[in-house]
């Protein structure tokens, strides 16, 4: 892999990064296609917020597949910005530095455990807030949602 940096200190994404991620997660969870990584370049506060393509999308499914991106990334300092479910908010899931990789969470989408006793539930990042309030009401609880008014 080339070592080029970019005004950051980061080193610049390139195709031979892109081959590394996709053999962690599959070909298919990760791309630098324009079209993908513009969908992501903005979030619900968009007028205020200037949209910014990451330089690849990145979706794995395990938390294994997590920690090898992220230790790719960490050992050829490559920022990375985490996504979970889409509901974003004030640019926090907008890439500041060229070359960044977006973590689209949203295939780890598995509710793990929900302890009535407790009144605690263990997700993974990709569970949506639908997802947990349905699989609550079978144990007659209700999950409190900041900013939000459940029925």
């Amino acid at each position: 892999m080339t070592e080029t940096f970019s005004k950051s200190g980061a080193k610049r994404f390139d195709q031979t990064f892109l081959k590394f991620v996709q053999a962690i997660v599959g070909e298919r969870n990760a791309t630098d296609d324009r079209a993908i990584c513009t969908s992501y370049s903005r979030d619900q506060h968009w007028h205020f917020v200037p949209a910014k393509n990451p330089a690849c999308v990145v979706r794995p499914g395990t938390k294994e597949e997590v920690r090898s991106v992220l230790m790719l990334a960490n050992k050829h300092k490559i920022p990375v910005i985490p996504y979970s479910t889409g509901i974003n908010v004030r640019g926090l899931t907008i890439p500041v530095h060229d070359g960044s990789i977006l973590l689209d969470l949203s295939r780890m989408n598995r509710i793990l455990e929900i302890n009535p006793e407790m009144k605690t539930a263990t997700v993974e990042p990709g569970v949506t807030f639908g997802m947990l309030f349905e699989q609550t009401r079978k144990h007659k609880l209700r999950p409190a949602f900041p900013m939000r008014l459940l029925p």
